[in-house]
């Protein structure tokens, strides 16, 4: 307020100053030409020459736009409309892109008369509407685009694309089927199509489009396997709800060679492929898998394993415990191959060592039971209790007779 204030006075002096100058020093100009003379004030002089150099600027800049324009007086208006349109179309989309929907829809709507194909208005309009829950206007505004350019393909892509945000999978997979012959002229659709099988579960689907995304670098390499491991994931998932057996490792076979020595993919699947009855064949591949890449999460799960022979199990983990001596889990798989042998007392000792190296809340409790089992109450009891503050990381806190240490003590 006081930076106007100071702005206005600066302004009302600066103009008394100006009209005391006139009143006391008013100068003289006179131009002559031929018999022809003009006498005027030199403030009166100033002000026309001001005046006719704004007239010719103003002159010369419309010479410039009729000559953009073709030449014509129509060209210019129509000229000079499509820029004002342009420009509220870029306006729009800044506010799209900052998240103001309703500005946004105003200011594309606004360009349309100003422009000769407002098609992208229209859809620019639909999506901020669609972001502001008004499916009717989202319906106007994507009508309003096919009759004014007869773009049906990119409106059906447009229209998909904001079913699919809006968890109507089944109806977006509807128009996209409608544009599957044009899948090489939008690559859009192939990507879009991907996230529809993938909301509707149809996932031998998406391990045929796959390739071809991956070929077009349609999406980006992460995306794409986790996509390929989710898919295959699920249809192993299905095979073994299905109960047959042959069909379950048909689809591990099916799967691409990279992906069969994921960890991940190989820790769903041997359970599942172990739970069919196929134990011997999930034996060959966690060993096969482990004479690959060493994994605790699969020698935990050769642990597990009930096979048809407990003693091979054993002597194979006996050779892996030669280069993997200080490995927890070897060690507790080991305990566990051990009981399976009935051998207890080495059962035992691998159990101890297995501690000794990393206590873990699974180790202990292997370990209780068995004590508890060979009559050593006591010491399972100890095992037991060690196992679940290990589990639950309790806090220290004070207990009955006794007392935490003081700080600085």
């Amino acid at each position: 307020m006081r930076r106007i204030f100071f702005i206005l006075l600066l302004g009302l002096l600066a103009a008394v100053g100006l009209v005391t100058l006139i009143e006391t020093s008013p100068g003289y100009v006179l131009l002559s030409w031929g018999k022809t003379t003009i006498e005027t004030s030199l403030w009166v002089g100033l002000l026309v020459f001001a005046g006719l150099y704004i007239l010719l600027h103003l002159a010369v800049g419309l010479w410039r736009r009729l000559r953009e324009s073709g030449g014509s007086l129509a060209g210019w208006f129509k000229l000079r409309s499509e820029k004002k349109g342009r420009r509220l179309t870029e306006k729009g989309m800044l506010a799209f892109a900052g998240g103001n929907w309703e500005r946004c829809r105003r200011l594309l709507l606004q360009a349309v008369p100003n422009l000769e194909d407002p098609t992208l208005n229209y859809l620019g309009a639909a999506r901020a509407s669609n972001k502001m829950q008004d499916p009717a206007k989202v319906r106007q505004y994507l009508d309003a685009a096919t009759n004014v350019s007869g773009a049906t393909e990119t409106v059906a892509l447009t229209r998909a694309e904001m079913l699919l945000d809006n968890g109507e999978a089944e109806l977006a997979l509807a128009d996209l089927d409608s544009l599957q012959k044009r899948e090489r002229r939008y690559p859009q659709l192939l990507v879009l199509r991907l996230r529809a099988c993938e909301a509707l579960g149809r996932w031998q689907e998406i391990v045929k489009l796959l390739p071809t995304a991956l070929k077009r670098n349609l999406l980006p390499p992460a995306k794409l396997d986790q996509l390929e491991f989710k898919a295959h994931l699920a249809l192993l998932q299905e095979a073994a709800q299905a109960g047959d057996s042959a069909v379950l490792v048909a689809v591990w076979a099916a799967c691409p060679a990279p992906l069969k020595k994921d960890e991940r993919i190989l820790q769903a699947y041997l359970p599942l492929l172990t739970s069919a009855g196929r134990t011997q064949e999930a034996e060959k591949l966690l060993v096969a898998a482990l004479k690959q890449q060493w994994s605790q999460a699969l020698v935990s799960q050769y642990g597990l394993l009930a096979g048809d022979n407990p003693g091979k199990q054993l002597k194979q983990a006996e050779i892996w415990l030669q280069q993997h001596q200080q490995d927890s889990v070897l060690l507790l798989c080991l305990g566990r191959l051990s009981l399976r042998n009935e051998l207890w007392g080495m059962a035992r000792e691998y159990f101890e060592s297995s501690i000794r190296v990393e206590p873990t809340a699974a180790a202990c409790a292997e370990l209780a039971r068995l004590l508890f089992n060979l009559g050593e109450r006591e010491k399972s009891a100890q095992s037991y209790r060690q196992g679940l503050l290990l589990e639950h990381d309790l806090p220290q806190l004070p207990q009955p007779g006794k007392q935490l240490p003081q700080p600085g003590k």
